[in-house]
């Protein structure tokens, strides 16, 4: 159940994607009704990365991870969020940001309290920074 809930809330950025290589990637997963996992990686020597995630609605408020300022990457240059609090069956948007301006933004949508119908997207046998137009066709798509 948990690698079907990836599967379907899980909305990896793509490298190319991004203005800046000092964050590698960043993805989000472990989704549930009222909180997610989003896990990031940065350069080697960033040394401090946040995550800011907000409701994708007009009046959506921001919450800052970790709330007093930054973290720090582990050895491998990864940090993983523990966000918590978040609405049932609420689209969010998150930044991961760097103190040099960085970002790479993603999206994810959390579980309904109860039964819910949502749309699912796979692909397969792609490489790492694939640009395969199948990306394209899921992205016009607008799974869940």
């Amino acid at each position: 159940m948990l690698l079907l809930g990836w599967l379907t809330f899980a909305r990896p950025t793509p490298v190319q994607a991004q203005d800046n290589p000092a964050i590698a990637w960043a993805w989000s997963g472990a989704v549930t009704d009222g909180g997610a996992r989003i896990v990031t990686r940065v350069a080697r020597g960033v040394r401090q990365v946040r995550l800011v995630v907000t409701p994708d609605r007009p009046e959506g408020v921001s919450t800052t991870y970790p709330a007093n300022g930054w973290a720090t990457p582990d050895a491998h240059w990864v940090t993983a969020f523990e966000v918590s609090h978040l609405e049932p069956a609420t689209r969010y948007r998150y930044r991961v940001e760097t103190p040099d301006g960085a970002r790479l933004d993603g999206r994810f949508r959390t579980y309904a309290d109860g039964p819910f119908s949502f749309r699912l997207a796979f692909a397969s046998c792609a490489t790492t920074a694939s640009n395969h137009r199948v990306f394209d066709a899921i992205r016009e798509a607008t799974p869940d």
